[in-house]
């Protein structure tokens, strides 16, 4: 969709840029344009524009008696894909495929299979994550720190998804599983230094 056709936008009485209304009978580009929206830099005035005008008809689309597009449009509303951890999100847009009526059973089959195939490789590197920690010991000999290995290795897939950087997924893992014990740490020294300052507040008042 070319946001600088006369079909999309035209110049209203007072000079500025508005989008013709007709554009608002097609959901599913008004989706597009909404998640396209999100893209834009700043200074692209154009696509803040697009954003407010999608937002306003899309709300009324919640309501559609298109069942699938309804859903679309709620999750979208929620919240953009943009912003979503892409591999989590493959699951929703499965489950919300195969409740189309033309629904390919190949290409759902396909994605079914990719899906298990991904997630299989993400239980193998939180596997090792688990290990990897269990043989450090670090969990068992500072007691108080959090053990959150499964936690730190959540962030990893959010940012390389993709199942071939696996070390871009492992190595911070362990980066971050070290950052927290660090952090535990510092607070609990923090704590004792407080509670000595106190207490030695406390002497030199008696």
């Amino acid at each position: 969709m070319d946001l600088r056709s006369p079909k999309v936008q035209f110049l209203d009485k007072k000079g500025s840029v508005s989008f013709n209304e007709s554009l608002g009978e097609d959901k599913e580009g008004l989706l597009n344009l909404y998640e396209a929206s999100y893209h834009g830099f700043e200074g692209e005035d154009i696509l803040d524009d697009a954003q407010q005008f999608t937002y306003k008809r899309l709300i009324k689309g919640k309501t559609s008696p298109n069942k699938n597009m309804a859903r679309l449009v709620r999750h979208a509303l929620e919240m953009p894909l943009q912003w979503r951890m892409k591999r989590w999100e493959a699951r929703w847009f499965i489950d919300t495929y195969s409740m189309k009526q033309n629904t390919d059973p190949l290409i759902l089959e396909f994605a079914k299979l990719d899906f298990n195939m991904v997630q299989a490789i993400y239980q193998q590197e939180l596997k090792d994550a688990s290990r990897w920690w269990t043989e450090l010991g670090l969990a068992k000999a500072l007691r108080l720190s959090r053990d959150r290995i499964a936690e730190n290795y959540l962030w990893c897939p959010g940012i390389t998804f993709e199942p071939q950087f696996g070390y871009c997924r492992r190595q911070p893992t362990k980066a971050l599983a070290l950052i927290t014990i660090i952090d535990d740490v510092y607070m609990m020294c923090m704590v004792l230094w407080t509670k000595s300052s106190f207490l030695l507040m406390q002497l030199k008042g008696w």
